[in-house]
């Protein structure tokens, strides 16, 4: 007879695995390399004891999260099992995302824990990859058992030198939907009595597209109103955003506006109007820079500004 890991029909809890990993992004690469090395009883020992797991739990790729309310596209980064009975789950980032960890909670049973490694301890996870990368660099003489073991713990140790250590990722500015606080700001509450909330997308179900508005974040205290661009990187781009809280509303350069956005009779206008309202210096800066206005001004202006972003709406 089968142990209940290879025989599917013993173990209702496997039911799927993720394994469509998108491997251009370096988050992704981290894991597969972390749970390549799970194989590794070193490896695997330190993990598990620093997140107090017992020590014959399974983890692996995790599929998308269902519960009786919803099942969706989300999926924290690992399962957790034990004789077949799912325990927990693991978030990795490479930077920290709680928020992300809060929002798996909140769609999982009140007993599934949510575990987190973050990048670095100050980050605030149940374990962090530097402390990882510490102890297989400090241990690593009596973890490896033969030259498989030596470039798969070399490759997961550069992966976190270059990324986390180093600091060559984005991966603190992860976009999420905009806070019901700044939906509920006096800017945003124009934009959807302005333009209309048929035409706005947001970030938690959508993806920019041609004729629409699409509201994202990086933090709470912000906002970024976006709209299509084919030639930028992540399909959008910025025409005003709030960052930290702060009074200020920020602008992009004439010159990067005329890069991204297609209609130029939009860019024009509204470069023209915001240098009427205050900011002088918007074809004068570089494509890097960008030109502000406290919130205040804006706010007295939002109808004008509207007008200008409805020549990209119909």
């Amino acid at each position: 007879m089968l142990p209940y890991f290879l025989n599917p029909s013993e173990n209702p809890c496997v039911k799927e695995f993720h394994y469509k990993e998108d491997t251009s992004k370096p988050e992704n690469r981290v894991n597969l390399t972390l749970f390549h090395l799970l194989m590794n009883d070193g490896v695997k020992e330190y993990i598990f004891r620093k997140l107090e797991l017992d020590g014959d739990c399974v983890v692996y790729p995790a599929p998308n999260l269902v519960t009786e309310e919803f099942d969706i596209g989300d999926r924290p980064d690992f399962k957790i099992e034990k004789d077949g009975r799912l325990v927990g789950y693991i978030e990795v980032e490479l930077g920290k995302d709680i928020a992300q960890v809060n929002k798996y909670n909140q769609k999982t049973a009140d007993h599934i824990r949510i575990y987190s490694i973050f990048g670095k301890p100050s980050d605030g996870g149940d374990l962090s990859l530097e402390e990882i990368y510490n102890y297989l660099k400090e241990n690593q003489v009596t973890i490896i058992r033969g030259a498989q073991d030596y470039w798969s713990l070399k490759l997961l140790l550069k992966l976190i030198e270059y990324y986390v250590i180093e600091g060559n990722s984005k991966s603190n500015n992860k976009r999420a939907c905009i806070s019901v606080a700044m939906r509920d700001s006096i800017l945003i509450n124009a934009l959807y009595e302005g333009i209309g909330s048929s035409n706005i997308l947001d970030q938690e179900s959508d993806k920019p597209e041609k004729g629409k508005l699409f509201l994202n974040t990086v933090g709470e205290g912000g906002f970024s109103v976006r709209v299509f661009a084919r030639n930028s990187g992540s399909g959008s781009f910025s025409l005003m955003w709030r960052s930290g809280g702060r009074e200020t509303i920020y602008f992009p350069a004439h010159i990067k506006m005329v890069k991204y956005v297609s209609n130029q009779q939009f860019v024009e206008r509204y470069a023209n109007l915001l240098i009427s309202i205050g900011c002088t210096d918007i074809k004068e800066i570089t494509e890097r820079q960008s030109t502000s206005l406290n919130i205040k001004t804006v706010e007295v202006n939002m109808d004008k500004l509207i007008d200008c972003i409805k020549l990209l709406i119909y």
